[in-house]
């Protein structure tokens, strides 16, 4: 045992190493899945990366010749994974299941105990017999989830006193094995998850600096749009600041409504669609609206204005009586499911729930939608 843990400190020494040397994100990420694989002796290691609308992606895996198919690049529905089996990761960062098919063993409760005992947070709680024939579905024997958790830096809160940094389960480290089952020791499991929270530590660094840099060029956008919007009587055009209004927003193009006159820059619709996509939804002083796909909200005839304005976001100023909106061209994505996210991710046989069979790779193509804002 005492050699056993020595042997895993040295690992986790060299593997923190390895993977801080890491600049590239994508080389970060290949890393920790290299080095816990390394550490751990799974057949396939993955780093599975939740999105904004919560259905997950694996952004990296490492696997030995065991693991069948490759699931890099694979999106997962949300489904599969419960919002409350995500808020259990957030209080128990590491799951261990070493035999998938496993007899259960039956838990009886002290009757002195007044309440029901809560086993969420029990390594040695029970496999659900729906998540157990998941993941025999995809020929797993045994799993190790370990919680990939991001911090967001913190803030000045309304008071103007500094708020605390704000937890976000990022993603999943997600350990299968194919040969049979497989237990993984205590001290393997500590060093595993000291390796993650160190690579969580490093990637919140990494995607904290990534939005300092967005927010710094958008308060130099935003400087240069005051300056316009100072002297917007005069305009005659979009010259003063054109480029910076919809580099904002990230967008191809932009417009400035005032009354019945439009000053665009950037790839924008015709001045009659631009007026009409304004119109349709009223807006407030100060109020703004947002979507990726006009054509999914409802908004006639964007179809056709797919190429210049699949997505829209007009913002009504509390200035002046002036309407900005952005625009986004069509951003045609293709996107690689394990299965099929449209049909149920789970059904009723008998009193049971029973998973999805199929993890079959199939091609989604994204058309007449723009970039998410």
């Amino acid at each position: 045992m005492l050699e056993g843990a020595l042997r895993a400190q040295s690992s986790v020494k060299r593997a923190v190493s390895h993977v801080q040397d890491a600049f590239e994100k994508g080389a970060y990420f290949q890393s920790v899945t290299d080095e816990l694989r390394a550490l751990l002796g799974y057949d396939r290691v993955m780093l599975y990366r939740f999105h904004e609308d919560d259905h997950g992606e694996v952004v990296a895996e490492s696997t030995s010749q065991h693991a069948r198919d490759a699931f890099k690049g694979l999106h997962f529905p949300a489904t599969d994974i419960p919002q409350a089996n995500r808020k259990i990761f957030m209080s128990m960062r590491s799951r261990m299941i070493a035999d998938v098919s496993g007899p259960a063993s039956k838990v009886r409760q002290c009757k002195r105990t007044p309440d029901d005992i809560l086993l969420s947070d029990s390594q040695l709680r029970g496999i659900s017999g729906c998540h157990a024939q998941y993941l025999s579905n995809m020929g797993v024997k045994a799993t190790l989830v370990v919680s990939v958790v991001s911090w967001d830096g913190g803030g000045d809160d309304d008071g103007g006193s500094q708020s605390p940094p704000q937890e976000k389960l990022w993603g999943l480290i997600v350990c299968h094995h194919y040969q049979g089952p497989h237990r993984v020791a205590y001290y393997q499991r500590s060093a595993a998850e000291f390796l993650v929270r160190v690579f969580s530590l490093q990637l919140s660094r990494i995607l904290q600096s990534e939005q300092a840099k967005i927010e710094s060029s958008l308060l130099s956008h935003q400087g240069t749009i005051c300056k316009s919007l100072k002297y917007v009587e005069e305009m005659t055009g979009m010259e003063p600041g054109s480029s910076a209004l919809f580099k904002v927003a990230n967008a191809s193009g932009a417009a400035m409504i005032i009354g019945d006159t439009i000053f665009h820059a950037g790839e924008c619709p015709p001045d009659d669609e631009i007026a009409a996509i304004v119109a349709w939804r009223r807006l407030p002083l100060g109020g703004m609206w947002s979507t990726d796909c006009l054509s999914r909200e409802g908004m006639p005839n964007a179809e056709a204005l797919k190429a210049t304005a699949s997505g829209g976001a007009p913002a009504a100023t509390n200035i002046s009586p002036a309407v900005l909106a952005w625009f986004r061209g069509e951003y045609i994505k293709e996107n690689t499911w394990a299965g099929d996210k449209d049909a149920p991710q789970a059904y009723h046989k008998g009193v049971e729930m029973t998973p999805r069979e199929s993890f079959r790779a199939i091609k989604e193509t994204l058309t007449a939608q723009s970039e998410p804002w």
